[in-house]
C-alpha cells in the first residue's frame, strides 16, 4: 500500500519580515514547509505538489488587525478557505496602485532605504535585549554576534546615507511615509485601547 506523501505547505514571500515566523509556525505543527520568492514560476511550485499555500504579505495585514492596528475587516478569514480574503483584497489594490506610480526600479528604490531601516532597527534589537534581558531564552543564535550585527548596521548605515544623498528624490518620500506610520500606530493604538476598555 502507497504511503500518503506528507504535508507540504508553499509560502510565497512578498518581503514579509514575518515569513520565517509563519514558516515557523508552520513546522511546529509538524508540517514541511518551504519558502518561495514571490516570482517563482506556477509551473515550479505544482512541481512541488503543495498541500497547500500562503502569501506572506497579506498576512501581515491580517495580523495587525488582530492586534487593534488595521481595518477590523482584515482581520476576518474566508469561511471555507480560512484565508484572509480581505487583506489579500487590500493587498491587491495597495499593489495596483504601487505599480501605476511608476517603474519597478522607482517602486525598489523607494522601498530598499526603508527596508533597510527596519533591518537596522531589527538587528540594534539584538544588542538591547542582550543588554536588558540577559536570561532571555534565545531560540536563534546570532552567528558572530557582535562583530557581524555590527559590521552589518554599519553597512546598512552607510547605503542608506548614499542613498539619500545621490537618490534624494526616491529616499525622501520613502522616509516621509515610514514617518507617517508612527502617528497612524499611535491613533491606532489609541482606538484599540478604547475598544478593548
Amino acid at each position: 500500500m502507497a504511503q500518503p506523501s506528507p504535508s507540504r505547505i508553499v509560502i510565497l514571500d512578498f518581503g514579509s519580515q514575518y515569513t520565517q515566523v509563519i514558516a515557523r509556525r508552520v513546522r511546529e505543527c509538524q508540517v514541511y514547509s518551504q519558502i518561495l520568492p514571490f516570482d517563482t514560476p506556477a509551473k515550479e511550485i505544482a512541481a512541488l505538489k503543495p498541500n497547500g499555500l500562503i502569501l506572506s504579505g497579506a498576512r501581515v495585514y491580517y495580523a495587525m488587525a488582530k492586534d487593534g492596528l488595521f481595518f477590523k475587516s482584515t482581520g476576518k478569514l474566508h469561511p471555507r478557505y480560512l484565508t484572509p480574503r480581505n487583506a489579500l483584497i487590500v493587498q491587491g489594490v495597495w499593489t495596483c496602485v504601487l505599480c501605476l506610480t511608476g517603474t519597478y526600479n522607482d517602486l525598489l528604490n523607494y522601498v530598499i532605504f526603508a527596508v533597510l531601516v527596519f533591518y537596522i532597527l531589527t538587528i540594534g534589537g539584538l544588542f538591547v535585549l542582550r543588554r536588558t534581558k540577559p536570561e532571555a531564552e534565545r531560540p536563534y543564535r546570532a552567528i558572530g554576534y557582535p562583530v557581524l550585527p555590527a559590521i552589518y548596521i554599519v553597512m546598512a548605515l552607510f547605503i542608506d546615507v548614499v542613498l539619500l544623498r545621490y537618490k534624494p528624490q526616491y529616499t525622501w518620500p520613502g522616509l516621509i511615509i515610514v514617518l507617517l506610520g508612527i502617528p497612524v500606530y499611535f491613533v491606532w493604538s489609541r482606538r484599540s485601547a478604547v475598544a478593548q476598555a
